[in-house]
């Protein structure tokens, strides 16, 4: 992919270099013009992840949802550690069309998703982990 804000590695598995190429094309896109409307990086510490992955960190007590948008490459979770920041974050997500929002209250990152293959995940959502 040829984005201006991301390196395609950013979206990777942390255990399968190379599987950025699993992401949604879209969604990636959504994400990159999201990020030219804040005046800071995103680190991105979640993107594509494999089903042993999400197994791993379910086990490790994570909320994670067993049927994952991250399974279908269609979200990423960015680092989020100010008001402003999570501000800007879910105004420019929701501007460009991403509209399934996670707010981690602990972790300090936002999940912004995109639905999974099955349409099982509604759209304009916001929560809270």
């Amino acid at each position: 992919m040829n984005l201006k804000y991301f390196k395609n590695e950013e979206f990777d598995d942390k255990d399968l270099p190379g599987s950025w190429v699993n992401m949604d094309r879209k969604f990636v896109e959504l994400c990159d013009l999201a990020r030219s409307k804040c005046d800071f990086p995103w680190k991105i510490t979640s993107g594509f992840r494999t089903q042993d992955t999400l197994n791993r960190l379910i086990a490790q007590g994570y909320k994670a949802s067993p049927t994952s948008e991250h399974l279908d490459g269609k979200a990423i979770d960015v680092v989020a550690t100010t008001d402003s920041q999570r501000f800007d974050i879910v105004s420019a997500a929701m501007e460009v069309g991403i509209s399934r929002i996670g707010i981690s209250t602990k972790g300090g990152f936002i999940h912004l998703g995109f639905g999974d293959r099955n349409n099982s995940k509604n759209a304009n959502r916001i929560w809270t982990y």
